[in-house]
């Protein structure tokens, strides 16, 4: 009696939009592709566990509306919007596939408008590691607790060489409980 055993994978799609792998705690850690769920609202949703036993909870959003670029960055790119929570520590933060965020960020800003209403400025900052295509909201309880009530919230701010841009995102049906 033969056996044949034929290997089944399991193919998920990847976007390195909301998924990356580096060794910054402020960053992504390795995502071993776990319990991810979707909502009808576009927020994307997922939990994975370390080697260490941590936790870490996200929360994903791509924009609605795509940014383009000149040279060198020539074409259009989305822009993803993260929370975060790992080890206690929460994270919302920005990233680009294509294009740098300015290096001004240590005291930069962006101006975050929910609804309509009058924007709100937040205080971002780099990434630990100098990866310039991400930026870290400072208050990001504070701007969890107004994109929980929200519908809409667009943010302007600047990318290197570039002209300063409204990344829009429909922020309603957030479910953020970390």
């Amino acid at each position: 009696m033969r056996i044949l055993l034929i290997p089944f994978f399991t193919f998920i799609s990847f976007n390195p939009l909301t998924c990356s792998s580096f060794a910054d705690s402020r960053l992504l850690e390795a995502f071993p592709l776990s319990q991810i769920r979707s909502s009808a609202a576009g927020w994307k949703y997922s939990q994975s566990q370390s080697t260490a036993g941590d936790i870490t909870y996200r929360a994903t959003l791509i924009s609605t509306n795509m940014i383009e670029f000149s040279y060198p960055y020539a074409g259009g790119t989305n822009v993803s919007l993260t929370i975060r929570k790992t080890k206690g520590d929460r994270y919302v933060y920005l990233e680009v596939e294509k294009g740098l965020f300015t290096r001004s960020f240590q005291n930069g800003s962006a101006q975050v408008q929910f609804d309509g209403q009058k924007p709100i400025i937040y205080s971002l900052s780099a990434a630990a590691n100098g990866r310039a295509n991400i930026v870290f909201f400072e208050k990001e309880a504070k701007l969890i607790e107004q994109m929980k009530r929200a519908k809409n919230m667009v943010v302007n701010l600047s990318f290197a060489g570039q002209k300063p841009r409204e990344i829009k995102f429909q922020i309603a049906g957030l479910r953020w409980n970390h």
